[in-house]
């Protein structure tokens, strides 16, 4: 068969400790505009410190309710942040 014949010279590897302590919340809010705010206030505490945060999803309530039907929960429709946070320190 014809084709290109290649040689890997250098692999470099990043290795990543296990964060012990993983969890997760959720918080409810009025209005889509009370979450929007939420979420600025926290991405300006992520640039001074809180390193913590793995995942942050605002839902509207369309958003939520569309969740609600597509996996069989019973969430409260309302505007949504989902969180997940990990550390390694337990006693945090």
């Amino acid at each position: 068969s014809e084709g290109t014949l290649g040689i890997v010279l250098e692999i470099c590897v990043k290795i990543h400790r296990l964060q012990r302590c993983h969890v997760g919340g959720l918080v409810t809010f009025a209005d889509t505009d009370a979450a929007v705010r939420a979420v600025v206030d926290l991405r300006l505490k992520l640039s001074s410190g809180l390193s913590s945060l793995v995942r942050c999803e605002l839902l509207n309530t369309n958003g939520v309710i569309a969740s609600n039907k597509e996996h069989g929960i019973d969430l409260k429709p309302v505007p949504t942040i989902l969180l997940e946070l990990e550390n390694d320190d337990v006693a945090d």
